[in-house]
């Protein structure tokens, strides 16, 4: 969507190297009920457990969630690849 704020949130990503590497700034931490979607695009064992509930917290109501990396059982979360 034009005009979408994109947060990054990634617990090894250190701010200076995704500045550097990237050109991008990562987030420290997560606001519950904020994200429109949350996209789960690496397979970190600190996501897996937060568990899904957690997860689910962050998003508003009527948000989509993608676990691309498979993280979580099928069905858990709205889409993967």
């Amino acid at each position: 969507q034009k005009g979408a704020k994109i947060e990054i949130y990634d617990p090894w990503v250190k701010d200076d190297e995704s500045i550097s590497m990237f050109g991008i700034k990562t987030v420290k931490n997560l606001t519950a009920r904020k994200y429109d979607s949350v996209i789960i695009a690496v397979a970190h064992l600190k996501f897996f457990k937060m568990g899904a509930k957690k997860i689910k917290a962050l998003c508003k109501k009527n948000s989509l969630i993608f676990d691309v990396k498979y993280l979580f059982p099928k069905g858990t979360f709205d889409l993967r690849l």
